[in-house]
């Protein structure tokens, strides 16, 4: 049984490793993978930075939102004993909208959306929670509800405010 889960786990891994050596040769100009190689050891510096600075971040951000996603979703399923919880039921997907908006507003640079977005709704979930805390569940229901809901509403004025280029922030 034991050996059967070792086999599974390296089974994934080896897919996961190959979709990420996938993604590094698919972009604008896609690579064959010995192109991949020669352009990684080769001299020049704007090929490697095309696939170290471009295509690399990209492939670790997409890594790093997918573990938040489901860590996200399964305590919001532990919390609520219900295995069809989901992260907008109290709010930290529109704390983490918020931020976004929050950074556009701001002018701060692209790569502060997904890291603002990442503390307004690590910040706001831990406040309902400190709320709720010597409540019942239905408390944090209710109390996540209004919150997503508050934040629903400034991220939506703010959206409106921007006009047109509010297609940078997507909820």
């Amino acid at each position: 049984m034991f050996f059967k889960k070792i086999i599974w786990v390296i089974g994934i891994f080896i897919i996961y490793l190959g979709v990420i050596f996938i993604s590094l040769c698919l972009g604008d100009k896609n690579l064959s993978p010995a192109q991949l190689f020669s352009h990684l050891i080769s001299e020049n510096e704007i090929l490697r930075q095309i696939i170290i600075d471009g295509r690399l971040p990209r492939i670790i951000m997409a890594i790093l939102i997918g573990m938040l996603l489901a860590s996200s979703g399964a305590i919001t399923q532990n919390v609520f004993s219900n295995p069809i919880a989901d992260p907008y039921i109290i709010g930290i997907a529109s704390a983490a909208t918020f931020g976004a908006v929050l950074v556009y507003l701001l002018k701060l640079p692209d790569y502060f959306y997904g890291i603002l977005g990442f503390f307004c709704s690590a910040f706001f979930t831990l406040i309902i929670f400190k709320i709720s805390s010597k409540s019942s569940i239905t408390t944090l229901l209710i109390i996540g509800i209004a919150t997503s809901s508050f934040l629903g509403a400034f991220t939506s004025f703010f959206t409106y405010l921007i006009g047109e280029d509010s297609f940078k922030i997507v909820a």
